[in-house]
This record gives C-alpha cells, sequence and structure tokens, in this order.
C-alpha cells in the first residue's frame, strides 16, 4: 500500500523518463483506461477488503480516537502548501495505527527528501512523500477529463506498479488525499476500482480507521497485509544453510562472504503439486522484470532447486496471464509429447503451476470483468514456470560464428515447434537466447506466451487430456479477437501489410521466418561494426518508425536492392545477409514459397567457412546522442500490434528516445505483454500547488523563469514545425518508395512469367 506519490519513480527496465511528454501521454491514457467502476464506500470494505478478521464498532472507534490530536494538527495544514502537510500527515497515520498488535503495526514518515534506491540500474532515484493532490481526480463517472487530474492519477497509479515490482502483490491499495476528502483504489494487472469520496477529515468518520485495520489487522497471518503474495517466504535459518551449500558448488560462488550475501536476498517458492512440486530459491535481482502494470508483469528470476543431487541454475518466469489464454506450460507439454528427450532450439519446462486453484489464496484479478465493456475473460491470474535452461542474451554473443549459429538453432527450434502443432508468433530478439549445450554453446527459443495452436496442436492436446483446460466460452472469446501479434521491429511485412490496411490475419509460420531476418539485422546494426553511413543511428532509422507505411517500404526496399557490403568487415556475415533474401524476395509475390530449408542452406554454408574472426565480442550499443543532428528519431519502435480488425484506435505506434539494448526489448515486451487492455506502461504524476512556490521566489527570479518559458515556448515552436515538415517528407518519400516498389515487383513478376513460359 503507498498513500500518494512520488514525481520521479520510473521504471526499471522503463527509459520514460519525466521530461518524455509522449511516454507521460501513454502512462496517462493507461492510468484512465484502467478504469473499472466507482464503488460505495461500505461496498468497497465488504466486499473488495474482505478479511478474515474484520473490525468492530468498538476497535475502529479506540483506533480513530488514538490519533485525535494528530487528526487535529493534520487538519489545519489542510489548504497549505502540498510539503507542509506531509509531516502532520505521516504523524497522524502513525497515530493512527498506534493502537495495532507490534507485528502487524506499518511504519509511516514523510520521506519525501529521503532518496530510495532505485530498483534497476536505468530507474531514476525516488523521493516518494506521504503527498495531498489538490483536485479529486473522479467525478460520479470515472476519471477527470481535465490535464492536471490525469497527470495526478497517473502518478499515483504508477506507484501501484512500484508496488506491484518490489513485493509481488496480488493487488494493492492507494489512498489518494484530496483537501478534506479522500479515496481509496484497489489496484490489480487488469486495472483498478474506485471508492466513492469520503471526508477523512470529520470527527467522527472511521473511514481512515477501517481502511487501515482491514490492511494490516485483517489477514489472519502475522506480519502480513491484505493483497500480499502468500506464495512466497524467506529462506528458514536451515534452508539457508543447504542453499548455501549448494550456491557454493557453482563457478562464481566459492566464497563464502560472496554467498552468504545472494542468499540473504533469497525468496522461497514452491511450484507445481504432489510429484511435481519443486521447491526454489531465487539467486540475485531478477533476469527480467516487466514493468507493465495491466498486463502481464512477467518477472524471471534465477533458481536453485532444493535438494538438486547436481545444482545447476533454472529460470523461474512468473506472468499473469488472461483467462481466454492458454498457459505457457501447455505448450511445453505438446513438445514434451512429441520430443521425450528434447530437440536442438528448445528448452524444458519442469515444473508448472496455475496459482488461482490455490484454495484461500488470492491469485486472480477481478477489475477487468467489472468494467463496463469488459468481460470475465479478460481478468488474469497468476502462473508460474520453472525451465531448464539459463541463456544469455542473443546481443551478448562471445563472436559472430556463435550469434549465426545461435540464431540457426533457435530457427530449428521453432520448426521443431511448428511440427509439434505450435506457432509462436512473437520471434524477437528478447525471446532467442544462447546456453551452454552438450556441444558447445548453442541457442534457443523460448518464450510462448502468445503462442498457437495448428489443427495437429489441439489433437495433441485433446490426447494428453488438457483439453478442458480452458472452457469453450473463452476459445470462442479470444477467437473473436482475431488478434495479430509480435514485437514491431520484427515483424513480418505481411504483419504490417495486415496492419496497414486495417484487416485481420491468421499468423503463419513463414511470418516468423522472416522475423528471425530482422533479429539478425537488428542486432548486427546495433552490435558489430558496419559501414551504414547513420553509423549509430542505423538501426534505429531502419527499424524505428510511427508509420506502417515507412517501416514497409524501407524493409521492402532492403530485400530488394539493400547493399550487405555495410558488413564487409565482416565477409562471411556480408554474404550471409545477402544470401537470405533471396528465399524473401521469393516470398514477396508467392508466400508459399518460403521453407525452413530454404533459409537453413545459407546458416549451414556459413557455419561451415572456417575463415570466421575469432573473439569479436558483441559490441556494448550506446544509445546516440540527438544533439548530434540525427535526420530521423533515434527511437526503438516495439509494440504489439493487437485486435482485428484493426482501427486506428486500437493501436497507435509507441516510440521511446534512445533505449540501451535492454530497455528496448523490455519496451517490447511490454507493449506485447499488455495485448488485451491496450498498452500498458505506468505513471504517478503528484498534485501539487504550483503557485505557492512561486510565490516564495524574488522578483528577479520570476522574470528570468519567464523569460526561459518564453525560449522554451518558441524553440518548442520551432521544433514542432521542423517535425512536421520532417513528416510531409517522409510521407513524400514513402509514396515513391511505394510506386518504385511496385513497378520492381511487377518487373520480376514479369520475368518469373517468361521464365515459367520458356
Amino acid at each position: 500500500m503507498k498513500v500518494k506519490a512520488t514525481k520521479n519513480e520510473h521504471g526499471s527496465h522503463d527509459v520514460a523518463k519525466q521530461d518524455n511528454s509522449y511516454e507521460l501521454a501513454l502512462w496517462k491514457k493507461e492510468a484512465t483506461g484502467g478504469f473499472s467502476c466507482i464503488v460505495p464506500v461500505e461496498e468497497f470494505f465488504s466486499k473488495y477488503m474482505q478479511v478474515p478478521n474484520p473490525p468492530t464498532n468498538k476497535e475502529l472507534r479506540i483506533t480513530r480516537d488514538s490519533a485525535t490530536v494528530s487528526h487535529r494538527k493534520a487538519l489545519k495544514q489542510v489548504g497549505k502548501q502540498e510539503k507542509q502537510m506531509y509531516e502532520p500527515f505521516a504523524e497522524y497515520l502513525t497515530k493512527l495505527v498506534s493502537k495495532f498488535d507490534p507485528s502487524r503495526r506499518p511504519l509511516f514518515g514523510a520521506t519525501w527528501a529521503t532518496v530510495f534506491k532505485t530498483l534497476h540500474k536505468t530507474d531514476h532515484v525516488s523521493k516518494p512523500d506521504i503527498a495531498v493532490s489538490k483536485p479529486d481526480l473522479f467525478d460520479d463517472n470515472g476519471p477527470l477529463n481535465t490535464q492536471e487530474s490525469q497527470e495526478a492519477l497517473a502518478q499515483l497509479t504508477h506507484n501501484a506498479r512500484r508496488i506491484f515490482m518490489a513485493q509481488g502483490s496480488s493487488y494493492v491499495f492507494l489512498l489518494s488525499v484530496f483537501d478534506v476528502n479522500a479515496r481509496i483504489l484497489r489496484v490489480d494487472h487488469s486495472g483498478y476500482i474506485v471508492s466513492e469520496s469520503f471526508k477523512w477529515t470529520a470527527k467522527q468518520s472511521t473511514h481512515m480507521a477501517q481502511f487501515f485495520w482491514r490492511l494490516f489487522m485483517g489477514p489472519s497471518e502475522d506480519g502480513r497485509y491484505l493483497g500480499e503474495d502468500l506464495s512466497t517466504s524467506v529462506p528458514t535459518p536451515r534452508q539457508q544453510l543447504r542453499l548455501l551449500k549448494m550456491l557454493k558448488t557453482l563457478a562464481g560462488y566459492e566464497d563464502d562472504k560472496q554467498a552468504a550475501a545472494v542468499i540473504k536476498s533469497s525468496r522461497c517458492i514452491d511450484v507445481g503439486t504432489g510429484s511435481n512440486k519443486r521447491r526454489c530459491f531465487t539467486i540475485g535481482p531478477p533476469l527480467h522484470q516487466s514493468k507493465g502494470l495491466f498486463s502481464r508483469a512477467t518477472r524471471v528470476d534465477r533458481v536453485l532447486i532444493e535438494d538438486e543431487e547436481n545444482p545447476r541454475f533454472h529460470v523461474l518466469k512468473e506472468a499473469w496471464t488472461q483467462k481466454c489464454r492458454l498457459p505457457e506450460y501447455v505448450f511445453y507439454k505438446i513438445l514434451e509429447h512429441k520430443y521425450p528427450t528434447g530437440a536442438l532450439g528448445l528448452t524444458t519446462c519442469i515444473a508448472s503451476e496455475d496459482l488461482s486453484r490455490r484454495v484461500g489464496q488470492v491469485h486472480s484479478t477481478i477489475t477487468a470483468a467489472l468494467r463496463e465493456d469488459g468481460h470475465e475473460f479478460q481478468d488474469r491470474y497468476r502462473q508460474r514456470t520453472v525451465m531448464e535452461d539459463v541463456g544469455i542474451p542473443l546481443y551478448e554473443y562471445p563472436d559472430t560464428k556463435t550469434f549465426i549459429s545461435a540464431v540457426h538453432d533457435a530457427m530449428q527450434g521453432h520448426q521443431a515447434a511448428v511440427d509439434a502443432g505450435i506457432v509462436h508468433r512473437d520471434v524477437s530478439v528478447g525471446n532467442v537466447l544462447i546456453k551452454q549445450g552438450p556441444n558447445g554453446l548453442e541457442g534457443f527459443i523460448l518464450d510462448f506466451d502468445v503462442a498457437m495452436l495448428t489443427e495437429e496442436g489441439w489433437k495433441t492436446l485433446t490426447l494428453l487430456g488438457l483439453s478442458n483446460i480452458i472452457s469453450t466460452a473463452a476459445l470462442n472469446f479470444i477467437k473473436e479477437l482475431k488478434d495479430m501479434t509480435g514485437t514491431y521491429a520484427f515483424v513480418s511485412l505481411a504483419v504490417l501489410t495486415a496492419h496497414q490496411e486495417r484487416v485481420s490475419l491468421l499468423h503463419r509460420f513463414e511470418y516468423d521466418i522472416e522475423s528471425f531476418y530482422w533479429i539478425i539485422l537488428w542486432v548486427l546494426l546495433r552490435h558489430t561494426q558496419h559501414l551504414h553511413v547513420d553509423r549509430a543511428l542505423a538501426c534505429a532509422n531502419f527499424f524505428d518508425h510511427p508509420s506502417d507505411s515507412i517501416a514497409l517500404s524501407i524493409k521492402r526496399d532492403w530485400l530488394l536492392s539493400g547493399d550487405a557490403k555495410i558488413f564487409s568487415n565482416n565477409p562471411n556475415l556480408a554474404t550471409l545477409v545477402s544470401d537470405l533474401r533471396a528465399p524473401l524476395r521469393e516470398a514477396l509475390h508467392d508466400p508459399d514459397s518460403l521453407t525452413y530449408n530454404k533459409m537453413f542452406r545459407h546458416f549451414v554454408a556459413a557455419r561451415n567457412k572456417h575463415d570466421w574472426p575469432e573473439g569479436d565480442v558483441a559490441m556494448p550499443f550506446t544509445p546516440p546522442n540527438r544533439a548530434e543532428g540525427a535526420a530521423t528519431q533515434d527511437y526503438q519502435t516495439v509494440v504489439r500490434i493487437q485486435g482485428g480488425p484493426i482501427s486506428s484506435s486500437t493501436w497507435n505506434p509507441h516510440v521511446s528516445r534512445s533505449l540501451v539494448t535492454d530497455d528496448a526489448i523490455d519496451l517490447g515486451k511490454r507493449k506485447r505483454d499488455a495485448d488485451d487492455n491496450e498498452e500498458g506502461d505506468e505513471v504517478e504524476a503528484a498534485g501539487g500547488d504550483v503557485g505557492s512556490d512561486l510565490d516564495e521566489m524574488s522578483e528577479d527570479e520570476l522574470r528570468e523563469m519567464l523569460e526561459k518559458n518564453k525560449r522554451a515556448k518558441e524553440e518548442a515552436k520551432r521544433a514542432e514545425a521542423e517535425a512536421k515538415r520532417a513528416e510531409e517528407e517522409a510521407k513524400r518519400k514513402a509514396a515513391v518508395h511505394e510506386e518504385e516498389t511496385e513497378r520492381v515487383l511487377q518487373a520480376l513478376s514479369r520475368k518469373r512469367a517468361r521464365k515459367d513460359g520458356q
């Protein structure tokens, strides 16, 4: 639970900055779109804050009266400058819970001047305060439409995202205070509900007492709070000793102090039931943590499994999956049935669990069904899977031969999945990893979250007795969505075309084959020395565009006439990049012509060469400086395409400034993972009394500020005009490219026809 607000809390992989107006617009859009309904206060408590130990009237009065003096102090600050209220309000909340059991009593403090440790290296530092927003954020119909209210609401819900990331809660509560009134929000990964406004300043009101009692005293477990994930725990001292012994057998953890420090932050997590149950212990920080709020909110941890005879690291993945979608472990069950001993290019699932089936614990969302236009199948449940292999990112390859070999391996894994009746549908750079195999390093594909089953796959599902894992109604619901999916930079021309033309499209495995090629080009433009004239901007200028037509034109042009000599520093790479285009060009006018073997023969030829450079490790990618005068935006556009038939209101291409590689991949996954709620980023914006801050400034300071604002306004106008000219020029070029591409395709078609006639 968090009581409002911090101006600087932004996501750990999400490089959204507060001065990034585009990201702020996304946050506001999500915060408004996540609204479900407004609920009377008493119903909010009884229905949405149900606890085994609700407070009696006597307990509520005792709780309320214990803070009488502090309540008066806080009231005196209402309407004054925001910062003047922090200390009195924190004191009031502290007194309010002073009669709680010490093991359940929360601590409050005005921390607006305290810098908190970030959740991730790319995160901004935060100074969370116990704050008060001036206007109410809602009316009887939902969120207000004013800019001030939307920014404050975005900031408030951003706090929920931070709590989810730090604590893994099933749902969280937020308290929004505005002058003499307040509201309570319950937030989960599908949206949020809001209580009606109540006067927290009323002398006889017990609403504040009721809220905090239910939150901290209501749960039956000591020291737990309402909404907390009860499926995780801190390892016991005995478990820590066993874990230390296991960890010290692994390379890099031989030192006692280092191993002991890692174990301090470990969590104990049981996955599965019966004989399939695995007790996992997390090691170190998450390997990946999604920033999505109303989304899958995927988290990936490196774990050790208790009592494993030969300890090794595994991967524990947690995600909130929509009820209308097949759980990921089902796809691994099908693969295990098809390939009992495994297959090159794939990994295996060794344990899984749908936590919503646990009795006495809440691991499902409720807010989607409560939304006026929502449906119960859009609600989500927490699922966990334990995977056999831990891999390194594709863009951290030790040499370029290993890189292209890993892509080849992953393509073979993709083919094996298709043969088993599974189409992946999200072939992207984040879903192909490198692992240590029996014969050296090899690549593999993973993350079947948005995969689909072919007829063959459904037959196997029935054979395995898993056809009832999802209801017929849920299947019909998802079929009606006719969704397309993928990470924008890597989607095929066919998917881009369908989206541009706003038509539905059944995802074919051939589209994924093409995506592997775009992965290669994306990695090479970012992580190798090349001769592209745009240098560090080459990848951004190729892949990152807010227009389907421009993205289509650039990709088509490259397939038809791109110059692979930009990689001539590595002739083997240049040859492979060029040769792989041939089957893709053919598929432009004959989609059925694209096969795995046509691509594989070029990979095999490349892998058989013996003159590959040694030690040409992947270069780190440094985001370019926009001040260098880039012709186009140095953006990484990575978005999930969704919905069908698609309208302009269901998808907006998103751009995010100068992302480092991890950030680009994560943002792409978050857009994809927010598949069913529209895109899910999150933020918070504290309401404050700006006027009162200005009153404290001198006249000279105010004049200087006025001049700065004038200059900034003029600069913004010039930038807007320049952007408009650039957009018009881009449209003109796109039209020229489109016309030229059509002529080339017609010429190719005529040549093919003459050849066939001979």
